[in-house]
């Protein structure tokens, strides 16, 4: 069925008046008429557009003025025709163009939406079992990138709905060469972290390097410093982190060339700041 019958505006599908008309095969002036004569039953359902198109005459193009309707507008209009065999295949041809654009326009969505919290949670589950059935330890970052290098994306959140089955699909079928990592032993004592310490004065001074090394060597750092590090924690995770996030899926959902650049700009500071939040608890 020709989608000349109906046509997509954003995320709604419409008609318009001369299109009804040439449908029920009654003049334009009177389908015109009728919509303005029930418009206040129509505006139940929106509001009722009106523009001008132009039109082909013997007398070369005139202009003229047109309704154009949403769908339930347009169900309701056309239950004020007498249902004619014209009028009821003409019904019946709108219905089915309304239908077809229905489902393209869930499939455009379902194209460009993120997998749910629940997919996300299988994804993981899927992560995890794979990375113990293949290493037999936590090695669950090498699989997350693998995932990531197939579907293109800056973390596995960011999958797309049409693409979720395919994706445990793909974790399920992983073999150990696929990843070609080199077998590295961990460390049995990772290195200590340094003490931080709060002196009486109007300064801070903390080690610079483990005990274990003995150094001599310190930084300070003044008191207005160290609230300039708190706030600027506070500022990068409470205010600023929520907007890049929020910008990175919305940069993934319009298919932006830059949008993995999103996930860098918040992610990457996070072993920084981490870091920054443990000296501010103890010195708090």
């Amino acid at each position: 069925m020709s989608n000349t019958l109906a046509f997509v505006r954003g995320n709604n599908l419409f008609t318009t008046s001369s299109i009804i008309s040439v449908g029920v095969q009654i003049e334009h002036r009177a389908v015109l008429q009728l919509i303005k004569k029930y418009i206040d039953k129509l505006k139940t359902f929106g509001d009722v557009l009106f523009e001008t198109e132009s039109l082909k005459t013997a007398g070369g193009n005139q202009k003229r003025e047109i309704a154009v309707l949403n769908e339930p507008q347009t169900t309701l209009l056309l239950t004020f025709f007498k249902n004619t065999e014209i009028v009821v295949n003409f019904k019946l041809a709108l219905v089915q163009t309304f239908y077809e654009l229905k489902e393209r326009l869930n499939q455009n969505e379902q194209d460009t939406s993120l997998i749910t919290p629940e997919q996300q949670y299988e994804i993981s589950s899927h992560v995890m079992r794979k990375t113990h059935a293949l290493f037999g330890r936590r090695n669950y970052s090498a699989v997350y990138q693998i995932l990531k290098r197939r579907f293109r994306i800056p973390r596995y959140t960011c999958l797309l709905q049409r693409d979720y089955e395919t994706a445990l699909k793909f974790i399920d079928g992983l073999i150990i060469a696929d990843f070609n990592l080199p077998d590295v032993q961990e460390k049995a004592s990772p290195v200590e972290m340094p003490s931080i310490y709060v002196s009486q004065s109007d300064e801070f001074t903390f080690n610079l390097f483990p005990a274990t090394q003995q150094q001599a060597n310190k930084l300070t750092i003044m008191p207005d410093e160290f609230q300039a590090i708190k706030s600027l924690v506070y500022c990068y995770g409470e205010l600023f982190k929520p907007l890049i996030q929020w910008a990175a899926v919305e940069a993934l959902k319009q298919n932006h060339p830059q949008a993995s650049r999103f996930y860098d700009v918040w992610h990457e500071p996070l072993w920084f700041l981490g870091r920054m939040k443990r000296l501010i608890e103890r010195n708090s």
